[in-house]
């Protein structure tokens, strides 16, 4: 047989009451319920804060931008240049662009370097499969001896920068000087070959 007691049994532990649950419950839930609220108000803000970040820290793999164009630059030393020409101004299309979006810039100027490694590519008589990236043509170049170690290596890091440049949301206007000066150098190296 089922019995059923409405009310208090005799023998009550000291247990929650039905009061006593619902202001814990909304106790609990204050924090959080106040915090989707605030997001909610001021989320325009909270993205603008977002999209400057500069820096994301994931365990040890965490670079950023500028550090990777002072690896470049420091390794773009050994890269052999004229002094009298290593002080070029940007164009007035980089200037242009830069002052649009310093990301625009850094594509821009790697653009060149692609174009200029596409044509040697084909000056050299490639076949499709080598000319399928830029990087593969610098190897090919390499290999080949048209270019030096440092000049490749150059290449291949500023190909790494020109990609981080596309995918994150802010680029400084000093670090797209910085990467046109060092596409500047490697232009100019890259010039230098006749096939």
């Amino acid at each position: 047989m089922v019995q059923l007691v409405v009310g208090k049994p005799e023998k009550a532990d000291a247990g929650m009451s039905g009061l006593e649950f619902t202001a814990s419950a909304i106790g609990s839930l204050a924090w959080p319920v106040a915090a989707v609220i605030i997001a909610a108000l001021f989320h325009k803000q909270i993205a603008d804060l977002l999209a400057k970040i500069r820096k994301l820290n994931w365990g040890d793999a965490s670079v950023e931008l500028s550090e990777q164009l002072d690896r470049v630059e420091d390794k773009s030393r050994e890269v052999p240049g004229d002094p009298a020409v290593d002080l070029t101004l940007p164009d007035v299309r980089f200037q242009q662009l830069i002052a649009i979006s310093p990301s625009a810039a850094i594509l821009d100027s790697w653009g060149t370097i692609e174009r200029l490694l596409y044509q040697l590519g084909n000056d050299m008589n490639l076949g499709s499969k080598e000319m399928r990236s830029p990087i593969v043509i610098g190897n090919s170049l390499l290999h080949q001896q048209h270019i030096t170690p440092a000049v490749f290596e150059m290449l291949r890091d500023l190909r790494g920068i020109r990609n981080a440049a596309a995918h994150q949301r802010e680029v400084t206007t000093t670090d797209a000087l910085r990467f046109y000066e060092l596409a500047d150098k490697a232009i100019r190296a890259l010039n230098k070959i006749e096939i």
